[in-house]
């Protein structure tokens, strides 16, 4: 990393993961009842809205809190972002493509329950019709729009109540995407796990800490972190690309980091070839940008306490 993108990120952090939801009403209901996220602010406009979700396992959100400088100051760590476009909870027809099926791309968002917390949450979301199914001490289910949901437990001296835990991107050229998020972003590769049966490897990426943590640490997590998971020799296969959720099929929709200067981090980024989806002067929102990581997945790129025009 270079000593001038090393100053801009000097505090960056995992600000955020959006995806599209169908119907906003049933979205909200599913993660704050089986997942405990807090709805922290929303934004509508002429054609869509945002809901900001942010998950505080050690504490509640107070209503003086719920506002956009709340989200816009970040202490929360990191906010689920769900994006409704207005009228598709009206089309019978209509559904985002949540990427387990092809096109892949996006993988899952993971929440961690209290030790011996499993069977509760396998409860009381096959009580609510949704379908439940365990793979290896943990639970495999999915919300409103088919997005996947693993739930797993936390060891038991951890006290804290239901937390959001990761995101999950699959990945074409592990090298290349570690190389990505650890020298032009500024994460810590803080776990790699294989899974042989399977034929893929999890690289454990974070902002908060930078120590390797054992399986057990990384479990214990309670911010959000991202998985990049690749799957055996795709890195090999000159055609081989996964889908970003920005094209149609549309679904996932982009994470997010927060960084003390857009217009700083930008220039550092764009002087080392960084590729942009929008700088920070395009378009009617100004002083936001978006970035693309080696995968084509959109990154925004958010001012730590600032307001975005035109948004």
């Amino acid at each position: 990393m270079s000593q001038r993108l090393a100053q801009a990120l000097r505090n960056i952090s995992l600000n955020q993961t959006m995806i599209r939801v169908k119907d906003p009403v049933k979205s909200l209901a599913f993660y704050e009842r089986h997942f405990q996220l807090a709805l922290a602010h929303q934004a509508h406009f002429s054609d869509f809205s945002l809901y900001f979700m942010v998950s505080l396992p050690t504490s509640t959100l107070t209503d003086d809190k719920k506002n956009a400088e709340y989200i816009n100051g970040g202490e929360y760590g990191v906010t689920l972002e769900l994006t409704h476009n207005h009228g598709t909870e009206k089309d019978p027809n209509f559904a985002y493509h949540p990427g387990n099926t092809e096109p892949l791309g996006f993988g899952q968002l993971g929440f961690a329950v209290p030790a011996g917390g499993l069977a509760a949450a396998k409860a009381s979301l096959e009580q609510d019709g949704h379908g439940v199914t365990l793979d290896n001490a943990k639970l495999l289910t999915h919300d409103p729009d088919g997005y996947e949901i693993l739930v797993s437990e936390r060891p038991g001296d951890v006290k804290a109540n239901i937390s959001w835990h990761h995101t999950t991107l699959r990945v074409k050229d592990a090298q290349a995407s570690l190389d990505f998020y650890q020298n032009m972003l500024g994460f810590s590769l803080i776990n790699t796990q294989r899974n042989d049966k399977k034929g893929y490897t999890s690289y454990y990426l974070g902002t908060t800490t930078t120590a390797p943590l054992s399986d057990t640490e990384l479990a214990s997590q309670l911010g959000t972190v991202v998985e990049l998971r690749h799957y055996d020799g795709t890195e090999s296969r000159e055609d081989f690309k996964y889908h970003n959720g920005n094209a149609e099929p549309r679904g996932f929709g982009h994470l997010a980091v927060m960084v003390n200067d857009v217009y700083e981090s930008c220039d550092a980024w764009e002087e080392l070839g960084v590729r942009f989806q929008k700088k920070p002067n395009d378009g009617r929102m100004k002083g936001l940008a978006f970035i693309l990581d080696p995968d084509n997945y959109w990154i925004e790129v958010i001012r730590r306490g600032g307001r975005v025009e035109g948004l």
